[in-house]
């Protein structure tokens, strides 16, 4: 997939590169949610600079308990002069952060040092990020780090370490979301509708991408285990939280999440923390309509059933729209709410003029109308058929 919208960050840190060249490093942070794009742009610089940039690489990864300086050992391990000298960290740390300093300050060849997924760092990492940092401007070394800034939470070591680096020598840089243009751009070609497609992804890349590369799928695999994945390293009252904001369409209000699942603040601080859900004023919501459907599509349908009574009860307690009422009966099961809210909805729709709903709406009714007598199902059937002819459908 093309890198698009990103000309001006590539341009940049191109800018960076030339000043690191010249004696004078520079630590470049590359910030962004999951999936929106800051490991293809970086690949994207260094397989630019291939032939006139040594490239030295090193990753976080996402274990309950990293292995302590892991990502600084790959990127020793990659230097030969370093790797055969027998500098390692087993007894003191302090002996290869410094070698690894003369190394990125010899000036034969400029360097480009990748440390990705810094937010998963190990507190030994931290402390290297904060000894490089500090003096990357005397090498010749470029250093690009990136993380996701919305799972930093305001205690996150990363989060404090980055507050203490400052000055001419450190560059942030954000990535955004795709714009509404670069999705049409990229989907032209698909037969996707190129609105509904960046309506569900937000314009997150990674969604799209996978989203155009598995079109007979609501919720590609890939973005499903992806979502999963983070909502797994949250705790049990939140996975459930998330859960249960995936079963509303939209925004889920505060009062709606106390009202099922009783007092939840720190689980709603958990899930906005960790990136999956984001407030909306007095409301919490998923960041992307595919990662609701991914955690969606995860629950088992009883389980889903179930949490969509109780969302129905909270919603007829506190005198919710019709609408609402009979989406969650329906999905609940529930016949003798669908058989009381539908009609409801269907005549007030009508009023309003919006025919094709109203017609939904009786036509739900129909569907839970067994056991009814035969003038009550007689009736629903004469208002249905009414409706379809005035938004020019057929009945079923």
């Amino acid at each position: 997939m093309r890198l698009l919208e990103r000309q001006d960050q590539l341009a940049e840190i191109e800018r960076r590169l030339h000043e690191a060249r010249a004696g004078s490093g520079k630590l470049v942070l590359v910030a962004g949610e999951a999936g929106v794009g800051k490991s293809s742009l970086v690949e994207r610089f260094v397989a630019e600079h291939a032939r006139d940039a040594r490239a030295l690489w090193g990753a976080c990864d996402a274990h309950a308990t990293p292995r302590a300086l892991g990502p600084v050992q790959e990127v020793a391990a990659q230097l030969p002069s370093i790797a055969n000298s027998g500098t390692r960290a087993d007894e003191s740390r302090d002996p290869l952060f410094r070698a690894l300093l003369a190394e990125l300050a010899r000036p034969e060849r400029a360097s480009i040092v990748v440390l990705e997924d810094l937010h998963w760092a190990d507190e030994a990492t931290v402390d290297f990020f904060r000894f490089i940092g500090r003096r990357i401007q005397r090498t010749s070394a470029l250093f690009l780090a990136t993380y996701r800034d919305d799972e930093l939470s305001m205690t996150h070591p990363v989060r404090l370490a980055l507050g203490e680096l400052t000055g001419e020598h450190v560059i942030r840089l954000h990535l955004a979301p795709l714009s509404r243009a670069s999705v049409e751009e990229l989907a032209k070609d698909s037969g996707r509708d190129a609105a509904l497609l960046y309506q569900v992804t937000g314009g997150n890349p990674f969604f799209v991408r996978e989203a155009l590369a598995s079109p007979g799928q609501q919720v590609p695999e890939t973005v499903r285990d992806a979502v999963i994945a983070r909502l797994a390293r949250c705790t049990a009252a939140t996975r459930e939280l998330a859960e249960l904001v995936s079963m509303l369409p939209g925004k889920t209000e505060a009062w709606v999440i106390e009202s099922v699942l009783g007092p939840r603040q720190a689980a709603v601080d958990e899930g906005i923390a960790r990136g999956v859900l984001l407030m909306y004023g007095e409301a919490l919501g998923f960041r992307h309509e595919l990662a609701r459907l991914a955690v969606h599509s995860t629950l088992a349908p009883e389980h889903a059933r179930a949490m969509h009574q109780r969302v129905l009860q909270a919603l007829v307690e506190h005198g919710a729209d019709l609408t609402q009422l009979v989406h969650h009966a329906a999905l609940a099961n529930n016949a003798g709410a669908v058989l009381e809210y539908a009609p409801l909805a269907g005549k007030e729709a009508s009023r309003l003029g919006a025919h094709r709903e109203a017609a939904a709406h009786f036509g739900a009714a129909l569907r839970y109308s067994a056991s009814l007598s035969g003038a009550s199902q007689a009736e629903l059937f004469e208002l249905h058929v009414r409706e379809c002819s005035f938004s020019n459908q057929t009945t079923a």
